[in-house]
């Protein structure tokens, strides 16, 4: 270590940097790092939460049309209603929302989330099959009907 005196009678000033810069970077960077990552969860929850809003009027009118008998209505609807339970799931099931699930009470919570956003895609694709049955059952969409009332 370099050490000069300003003056003879003066404190030592010291020419090295300090032996630790990783300590000051790490501590500025940290804080950042986590700050962008909670508003990546928060961006993340938003959009699942505003996706799965749009898509419950589908699956409501989807089901009106089905009994309405307007199986071709009906599919429409529930294939819309896939597409916003899909990207809602996408959203909420990324990869980078992972550290969730070892937060304390929060994990369980992000766990059963998930798996309802799961379910709720394969709902929507399930419903849209039904109305294809369906159709095919009473012969809409220019095809004979599977069973006839004689």
């Amino acid at each position: 270590m370099n050490v000069v005196r300003d003056s003879p009678d003066g404190p030592p000033a010291n020419l090295e940097p300090t032996s630790r810069p990783w300590i000051r970077t790490v501590g500025l960077c940290a804080p950042a790092l986590l700050c962008m990552w909670i508003a990546f969860v928060v961006t993340s929850v938003v959009l699942s939460a505003t996706q799965s809003a749009l898509a419950a009027p589908k699956l409501a009118s989807g089901a009106v049309a089905i009994k309405a008998k307007d199986t071709s209505a009906a599919k429409v609807d529930f294939q819309e209603a896939a597409v916003h339970l899909a990207t809602s799931n996408a959203a909420i099931s990324n990869p980078g929302l992972k550290p969730l699930e070892s937060v304390p009470f929060v994990g369980a919570l992000y766990k059963t989330v998930v798996l309802g956003s799961d379910a709720s895609v394969h709902g929507a694709i399930a419903a849209t099959a039904a109305s294809d049955l369906a159709g095919d059952w009473e012969g809409s969409n220019g095809k004979p009907a599977v069973f006839s009332a004689g």
